[in-house]
């Protein structure tokens, strides 16, 4: 179960697609156990160098942002043990606090 809402954070984890198995399959059987979803996104950075238009306009690459419901205690050991699966991938990620949550 979560704490307060203070110490509620998202963690998210940009992914290449070919990864999506191995970082679910693992996070399904870790503890504690925690709400997280994956969604398709499309990503351009502009440091990807293209020659024409054309490329750039096709040049989104397709990835996929993990995101993990957690505490701010508990997300290094979640990085953690994703960046342990996958060794030689860097993983791009970000730390969001939630501020509030709730139905309206």
């Amino acid at each position: 179960m979560l704490k307060e809402q203070q110490d509620v954070v998202q963690l998210q984890v940009l992914i290449d697609p070919k990864h999506k198995h191995v970082l679910s399959d693992a996070l399904l059987v870790m503890k504690p156990e925690m709400r997280f979803h994956i969604y398709r996104v499309e990503s351009y950075h502009p440091q990807q160098t293209f020659e024409t238009v054309d490329e750039k306009v096709a040049g989104y690459i397709p990835k996929m942002r993990l995101e993990v419901e957690t505490t701010f205690e508990d997300y290094p050991t979640i990085l953690s043990a994703l960046k342990a699966l996958l060794p030689n991938t860097p993983l791009s990620y970000r730390v969001i606090p939630c501020l509030a949550q709730g139905l309206a």
